[in-house]
């Protein structure tokens, strides 16, 4: 029985050890499942990054320890001008590079980023040199692959970039030392918010206002505008249009003064912000002297219409007298030169006429005789007895106080409205007002005509001569087509009664 026992005890160890080995293989089967799992996955992983690297749109190299270029892509091919098989496994970095001082600081960079990746900057900019020498600005970003003494850098060519740049940075100072230095005032302000950014020394020097005090502040804000109705017409127009050009405004200084500019602005980029920039050019001495100019030639007519009508009128008056008296005398004496003495008086009687018409014409508003209202009133009645058309005239009828030089030239703008509207227009139909109202005096002319044209010559019409009479009175004037087919109308206010 003694062996039968050993050598069931010797199967049943042996059935044990089979057990154990059998186990093992299983686990053996099972690590070789996972390790091809992930060589599998290490390969698919390595496929995928070795798509990404060569089709990524930035050019990349992958970079071995000893500065050896392992790999490259296709548009480092592009960046460089070498193919990959004169790069790849036999070129180093540092060729690319083209000036020492960036050499050295990037092999610096090399050694740190395996030491302590930290340590080395990740993003840098550095000047390149590709196949033919041109040389390169470019952004280099580098990182370690975990694991190993690999690192991958991808190059980004900013070269273009930075002569836009440099092209931009010489632009700006260009316009910096033109604005500082315009004898034009000029300003930037946003367009947004109104906020001032900046304003030359002109435009301090010409309002007075310390700097401090106007940039950063907001233009609405400001006690610059006086007009604060101009001002939101004129920033509309230009939200509209991006640009206005010579717009006549006033403006009020640091001491108080109110002046006359020509203001233009444009919409211009700004630091990449929309932004207005005004220029201002004072023409307060230029309005000044054309005023001057008007009121001084407006006196020499008058001076010369009151001579014709005091001197020579009453001397043709006394001559005209002695006329009819000797065409009298040789009637009663049956003189054959009766006649002609009558034909002399008649002659002399029309030239009395005429010469009292032209001193009307010259002097034609008398302010002790009713002033502006009486002589639109004979404008209209002469209207309708001359050209046979209804001309109505109303005013208000309580006296409007203005001086000479205001009442001549709102009369002149009338009588050029009427010649208009009669010439141009053909109006059979012309209505003349005159009132008096709380903001001012108000002066219209209509007209049943054909309008004006929708694109007035630049002279011709008296147009031009209207608006420069109102603007040397301080007046505001409209001339416009009241609708279609239905005539003109030229309405002239001046804002505070004289």
């Amino acid at each position: 029985m003694r062996p039968l026992h050993r050598l069931r005890q010797s199967g049943s160890g042996f059935l044990k050890e089979n057990r154990k080995l059998k186990r093992r293989i299983q686990r053996l089967e099972g690590d070789a499942a996972a390790l091809r799992k992930a060589q599998q996955a290490l390969k698919k992983s390595e496929e995928t990054y070795r798509t990404v690297f060569a089709n990524t749109g930035t050019a990349t190299m992958l970079i071995e320890k000893d500065a050896t270029i392992a790999m490259v892509n296709a548009e480092f091919e592009k960046l460089s001008g070498f193919s990959r098989h004169e790069v790849e496994g036999r070129q180093v970095w540092t060729v690319f590079v083209e000036n020492e001082a960036d050499r050295e600081r990037m092999k610096h960079y090399h050694h740190l980023r395996r030491i302590n990746p930290e340590a080395a900057p990740r993003t840098y900019e550095c000047r390149l040199r590709n196949k033919k020498g041109d040389p390169l600005i470019a952004t280099m970003t580098v990182a370690m692959i975990p694991g190993t003494q690999q690192s991958i850098a991808s190059v980004l060519d900013i070269t273009q970039r930075r002569k836009t740049e440099e092209a931009l940075k010489i632009s700006e100072e260009k316009f910096a030392k033109a604005f500082h230095s315009s004898p034009v005032a000029m300003m930037i302000a946003t367009m947004d918010e109104g906020l001032i950014l900046d304003v030359n020394n002109t435009l301090l020097k010409m309002t007075g206002y310390p700097e401090s005090s106007i940039v950063s502040a907001k233009i609405r804000d400001m006690a610059f505008w006086p007009d604060t109705d101009l001002f939101k017409s004129l920033a509309r127009e230009l939200m509209n249009h991006g640009r206005f050009h010579q717009r006549e405004m006033t403006y009020r200084t640091h001491g108080g003064e109110i002046r006359h500019g020509n203001l233009s602005a444009d919409i211009v980029d700004f630091n990449g912000k929309a932004c207005m920039l005004t220029a201002i050019l004072d023409i307060t001495e230029q309005r000044r002297l054309e005023k001057e100019i008007l009121r001084t030639g407006e006196e020499e007519r008058r001076k010369i219409g009151y001579d014709l009508h005091d001197d020579l009128g009453q001397h043709l008056v006394g001559v005209e007298a002695m006329a009819s008296l000797l065409h009298k005398r040789l009637l009663g004496a049956e003189s054959p030169g009766a006649n002609l003495a009558g034909e002399i008086t008649e002659l002399i009687r029309s030239a009395t006429t005429k010469t009292r018409n032209i001193a009307k014409g010259l002097c034609p508003v008398n302010l002790d005789a009713g002033g502006l209202a009486a002589a639109l009133s004979q404008l209209a009645e002469h209207i309708e007895n001359v050209f046979q058309v209804h001309c109505r005239f109303e005013a208000d009828t309580e006296t409007m106080k203005m001086d000479h030089n205001t009442a001549v030239n709102l009369y002149r703008i009338a009588q050029e409205a009427v010649s208009n509207a009669l010439r141009h227009g053909r109006a059979d139909q012309i209505h003349l007002g005159l009132h008096n109202r709380k903001q001012g005096i108000s002066l219209f002319i209509k007209d049943n005509g054909q309008g004006l044209p929708h694109s007035l010559p630049d002279q011709g019409m008296g147009l031009g001569i209207m608006t420069h009479r109102a603007r040397r009175i301080g007046a505001d004037i409209d001339i416009r087509n009241r609708s279609p087919h239905s005539g003109a109308e030229v309405l002239c206010r001046i804002p505070h009664v004289f």
